[in-house]
């Protein structure tokens, strides 16, 4: 028995045919989330335009424009954004320097 069933068992097994089978499973499979990444998206926008037709928003853009133009005129605020941007600047060169 146990001969058999080596034998049997060592043996390649026959190709099964396809018939195009996997292809159209991959194009389901795609077709499906391609729709479901619509859907989300769709989502996203109605939600946003949703919250923002709730919004009062003058009172947010009034607030928004005050807190900007009041932190660009400081000098220490100034200071520290272009510290930021010198750092950023300097990291990227460095991480695109050719070795």
């Amino acid at each position: 028995m146990t001969a058999d069933l080596d034998a049997l068992l060592s043996k390649p097994l026959a190709s099964v045919t396809d018939d195009g089978f996997s292809a159209s499973v991959a194009r389901r499979a795609l077709a499906l989330q391609e729709r479901d990444k619509l859907l989300d998206q769709l989502v996203l926008i109605v939600t946003a335009a949703i919250i923002l037709a709730a919004l009062p928003l003058d009172r947010i853009m009034a607030a928004i424009e005050t807190v900007t133009v009041g932190l660009g005129n400081l000098l220490p605020v100034t200071i520290a954004i272009a510290a930021l941007v010198l750092t950023a600047s300097f990291a990227r060169l460095v991480v695109d320097r050719p070795e």
